[in-house]
């Protein structure tokens, strides 16, 4: 996290104001990195496939539950969420 200033501005004058940068964290940093982010104007992602842990010793018990936690501190933070169908667009992914 001590990085994600410096990346973040990096980006934008390389790539434009437009250009989305996912901070990421491993483990526990997960959503320590995903509210860092937010707070700074980054996208989010989290996920089991990269973090199965909450903490040492504590597993998550789903890719919901990460998601609810997430949306949760975005919330709390007055930070506007995407729609799946606003995400999926950003991404050029298909609607189902």
């Amino acid at each position: 996290m001590d990085h994600l200033p410096h990346r973040k501005r990096t980006t934008e004058r390389l790539f434009g104001m437009e250009t989305g940068i996912v901070p990421h964290g491993s483990g526990p940093d997960d959503m320590r990195a995903a509210a860092h982010g937010a707070l700074m104007g980054t996208h989010v992602r989290v996920g089991q496939e990269d973090n199965v842990t909450e903490r040492p010793g504590v597993l998550h018990k789903s890719n919901a539950e990460q998601i609810r936690k997430v949306r949760r501190i975005l919330r709390e933070s007055a930070i506007p969420e995407a729609t799946p169908a606003e995400a999926r667009a950003r991404l050029g992914l298909p609607t189902p």
